[in-house]
């Protein structure tokens, strides 16, 4: 009887596991491939309490977003300006979330209509990530979206709040990020030294 009760409120063996994944924490030192939407690959590493790009000493943008957010298709072909202008400096990767679609559906309806060419990865890890990056910052509320955080060498950096005040305890952008605010942002990030 009691098994039958925990099937019912967490589903089978499979759904459990997978949703359990999704709440575990990376250890320090963690390799996490991620595949884009085009099969291209990057490696991030699980630094003391953020992600790094393997190798690289890249400034790293996650793009949390959905294909159906309004806010996320107004800004897409501006982050793929921001990130062609700054590919030297900066890896932009965008992190679907909260939605269920196959990686040819991104393609022909979201990235091919717009001309899309950053790194879009809609792999069922980004659901860990995500959760690894809240708990990073302590961000205490229900996730909207489009959501950004900014790292430079496994640390979240401070960034302009939506007052346009740069604060050290504000570690994300919420909703359609200005880009003019955003190229400040990396600007003083990349000349910081850690």
């Amino acid at each position: 009887m009691l098994v039958m009760i925990i099937s019912l409120l967490f589903g089978c063996g499979e759904k459990a596991d997978k949703l359990s994944d999704a709440n575990s924490s990376y250890k320090i030192g963690d390799k996490i491939v991620i595949k884009s939407v085009t099969n291209t690959t990057v490696t991030i590493v699980r630094e003391n309490s953020g992600f790094k790009i393997e190798n690289s000493d890249k400034i790293l943008i996650f793009d949390i977003f959905g294909t159906y957010c309004q806010p996320c298709i107004t800004e897409a072909p501006q982050l793929t300006d921001f990130q062609l202008k700054y590919k030297d400096d900066v890896l932009l990767i965008g992190l679907i979330y909260g939605e269920n679609v196959s990686d040819k559906y991104i393609l022909e309806n979201f990235s091919k209509p717009m001309d899309i060419r950053h790194f879009i990865s809609n792999s069922p890890e980004n659901r860990r990530i995500v959760n690894n990056i809240l708990k990073d910052i302590n961000y205490p509320y229900e996730l909207a979206i489009p959501f950004k955080v900014v790292l430079k060498n496994g640390i979240y950096q401070e960034l302009t709040n939506v007052f346009g005040i740069t604060h050290e305890n504000n570690k994300f952008y919420i909703g359609k990020t200005d880009m003019l605010t955003l190229q400040k942002d990396i600007i003083k990030s990349r000349s910081r030294n850690f």
